[in-house]
């Protein structure tokens, strides 16, 4: 509800954007089970607890078990209609105050217990993506997502500096951007199913570990630019 370009100077200071329950809880509920319906025998959704949880063995990104499941969920109609539904359109409008083009490319993360150190590390959408200066990524948590399940956390205003150099690391992209010394305080919280972030193409962002027994955190992301970009 606030005034847009206030949101969209808020967004240029920090380079993030924070917003509660945009997505309701009905659609995340919906794609969470879609996805669960072609992870088992690996992930299996607990009824009781209301959240999916390990079956199989852990696995990350680009393990044979990644590249066994990963495909099915991409051939999902309901994942990639999920960025381009009317409300969503809005926001990402509101945030680049022009019409925007949403990446063919959606992406679904999956982080099980069992894999510390692989998580996301450090790490700037630009230089993966060969962004263009109006791309930013848009995230979506698909349940709730409290500390020891591993959060979303970024580096404030660490899109102002530009494009980093980058070293190889453990984790989602095999590689982690430079820190500086005096980066030393990361925006970070508990999420809600169906709270949205959205982060400038430079912004500095990483995940946090999954330190539980059994649940797997799920969510989605992509990225949007406006039109012509």
């Amino acid at each position: 509800d606030e005034n847009p370009e206030e949101l969209r100077a808020r967004f240029a200071e920090w380079g993030y954007l924070y917003f509660k329950h945009y997505v309701s809880r009905a659609q995340c509920n919906a794609l969470l089970q879609d996805f669960v319906g072609v992870l088992g025998p690996h992930v299996g959704f607990d009824e009781a607890l209301g959240v999916p949880v390990l079956t199989g063995e852990p696995f990350a990104e680009t393990e044979p078990t990644w590249d066994a499941v990963y495909p099915k969920m991409q051939a999902l109609e309901s994942f990639h209609a999920f960025f381009h539904d009317p409300h969503m359109l809005d926001l990402m409008r509101t945030v680049q105050g022009t019409e925007v083009f949403v990446y063919p490319m959606k992406m679904a993360r999956i982080s099980t217990p069992g894999k510390l150190g692989y998580e996301t590390p450090p790490h700037q959408d630009a230089r993966s993506h060969f962004a263009g200066a109006t791309m930013a990524g848009i995230w979506v948590a698909l349940q709730d997502i409290p500390a020891e399940l591993g959060r979303l956390q970024m580096l404030p205003k660490s899109h102002t500096l530009g494009v980093r150099q980058v070293v190889p690391a453990l984790g989602v992209g095999n590689v982690q951007c430079e820190i500086l010394p005096e980066e030393n305080t990361w925006h970070v919280s508990d999420v809600e199913q169906g709270d949205v972030i959205i982060f400038n193409s430079c912004t500095v962002h990483s995940a946090q570990p999954n330190k539980t027994d059994k649940v797997v955190r799920m969510s989605v992301d992509t990225r949007f630019c406006d039109v012509g970009a």
